[in-house]
């Protein structure tokens, strides 16, 4: 591998090379655990099964319900997908996702090296660009066995880099540019993310056309000093300033830090590794070599200025870790080039090539199937679950209401395609007819321009105090022949009870368990006839 990066690549190596990347992406999704992981992953699964059943989209309730920004409603592209793959394919809706995962991880090696691309055209960069990007734990846990449409946004984010730089005629690429945008709104709310790419664009765009009229004028004007002056700026320095700037901006402004500050740095700091792998040891070489760098081209200052944007965005638990992620591997990809070829030993450079592969793709693959801490105890649905779900789908009439201390039941939940069914998401209460098209016109409530959430959640919003999965929590402090409660059984229709132990057991269970008939007893999900 060392001698075909350190020489002229012939197209035979390129396709060994990639070769080897696509086995590698393929073997560390092969997965140690049974099940689907995480938590939206079941809620999608859940939304692709109701499009599948009823032929619609029941929670769309205005044209901004397509893209998640009204009320009661999700991004739908992924549960679309998913769902017209599965009619298509005639697959089970949960083998399904597990193959859409592992064909959405291929895929994210070809959207980077596509735009490591769109900034140098050569392969060493390009591939190395790939290689980090498609194996680091962030794309890596959303891509393996996890329908969250995080996934999707997170692989095809490099993909508006590439637009932005892409060297075409300017109407064609506004086009695509407009087209993609809308698809990553129906993709993630992340896709708000890609405006500070915009305005990079267009601050660039703008800063040659000055810095030409300038040029201009001087030649006319021979003004000599203006030309000294021109030549004494030094925009590295005036970049290295704006970057602490950036760094610091969130602990003035408070935006994202809450708390400690030094604490919110050294998790943001643990959390922005933990997502891209040891090679993060590499990040600050590539920053210092591409903002020291003499000769810097328009490609080279918009990775720059988007660092500017990105970095206090980093500072978010929700967003930061997904977004910055191409940044960083950018920078760690421009590190190890650079390695590789100033290191002259052909022995400590093989030694290098390897302690980082290695180190990488075990670091991924540890975190890929495992977990620390006591998220190692629910971050994926086990086998007993899962037989409940098989059973329910089995032997209890479809569109059953039923009333559930939660827990892990929303996983079980997906596996039962609708034979149980409870509001674990405000898109599947009108889904499930928790409420009616009507009662959530009424809910719905409208946002100002001013409020972040606008941006963010949409226009509008479900009304505080509305949610029925409040109800149900509600109703767990309750004796099961408590009025309120029977009231509330009788409201929804429900049939049956439906309870995980590792949940919250509330006081409800105890009556149910006095005063119902069980009829399943798996372990660990429990089931009772009303």
């Amino acid at each position: 591998m060392i001698f075909m990066l350190k020489n002229e690549v012939s197209q035979r190596k390129k396709v060994i090379l990639f070769l080897l990347l696509i086995l590698l992406n393929v073997t560390l999704r092969i997965y140690a655990v049974p099940h689907e992981t995480g938590n939206d992953s079941y809620q999608i699964h859940a939304l692709a099964n109701s499009i599948s059943e009823s032929g619609t989209a029941r929670w769309w309730l205005n044209p901004l319900s397509v893209f998640g920004l009204y009320s009661y409603s999700y991004a739908s592209a992924v549960p679309f997908l998913l769902s017209g793959i599965s009619q298509l394919s005639n697959v089970d809706m949960e083998k399904m996702i597990l193959l859409y995962c592992m064909i959405l991880g291929l895929f994210s090696i070809f959207a980077a090296y596509l735009m490591a691309g769109a900034f140098y055209n050569d392969f060493v960069f390009k591939y190395l660009f790939a290689f980090f990007f498609s194996i680091s734990q962030g794309i890596l846990q959303f891509t393996t066995f996890d329908a969250s449409t995080r996934g999707m946004f997170m692989v095809a984010f490099p993909l508006m880099f590439y637009l932005l730089l892409k060297e075409d005629k300017s109407w064609r690429r506004l086009i695509l540019i407009v087209i993609f945008l809308v698809f990553l709104r129906s993709v993630h709310n992340f896709s708000y993310f890609a405006i500070p790419l915009i305005f990079t664009v267009i601050l660039i765009y703008m800063g040659s056309r000055i810095k030409l009229a300038t040029k201009k004028e001087m030649k006319i004007s021979f003004n000599s000093e203006k030309l000294a002056l021109l030549k004494k700026v030094n925009f590295t320095h005036i970049y290295i300033c704006l970057l602490l700037g950036a760094i610091l901006i969130p602990y003035f402004t408070k935006l994202f830090v809450v708390g400690s500050r030094y604490q919110h740095l050294i998790v943001m700091s643990i959390t922005t590794a933990r997502y891209v792998g040891p090679s993060i040891f590499l990040l600050l070489g590539g920053l210092v070599y591409i903002t020291n760098k003499k000769k810097k081209n328009s490609h080279d200052w918009f990775i720059l200025i988007s660092t500017l944007f990105f970095i206090p965005i980093s500072y978010s638990h929700i967003y930061g870790k997904f977004i910055i992620i191409p940044v960083v591997i950018f920078f760690i990809a421009i590190a190890f080039k650079n390695c590789l070829f100033a290191i002259s030993s052909k022995r400590l450079n093989t030694f290098f090539i390897i302690f980082v592969i290695i180190s990488s793709s075990l670091f991924s693959s540890y975190y890929n199937n495992y977990r620390t801490g006591d998220s190692q105890n629910y971050w994926y649905m086990d086998e007993k679950t899962y037989q409940a779900g098989i059973w329910t789908s089995s032997y209890i009439p479809e569109n059953s209401h039923v009333f559930t201390t939660i827990g892990s039941v929303w996983r079980m939940l997906a596996i039962s395609n609708g034979h149980i069914e409870f509001p674990s998401l405000p898109s599947l209460e009108l889904v499930y007819g928790f409420v009616d098209k009507p009662e959530a016109l009424n809910n719905t409530v409208s946002l100002p321009y001013t409020n972040l959430d606008y941006y963010f959640e949409g226009p509008y919003i479900q009304q505080s105090g509305t949610s029925k999965l409040g109800e149900y929590e509600w109703m767990m402090n309750f004796d099961i022949k408590d009025r309120r409660v029977q009231n509330f059984i009788e409201k929804y229709n429900m049939k049956y009870i439906v309870y995980d132990i590792a949940s919250k057991r509330g006081k409800i269970m105890s009556t149910v368990e006095e005063n119902n008939d069980l009829i399943y007893d798996g372990d660990r999900i429990k089931i009772w006839l009303v």
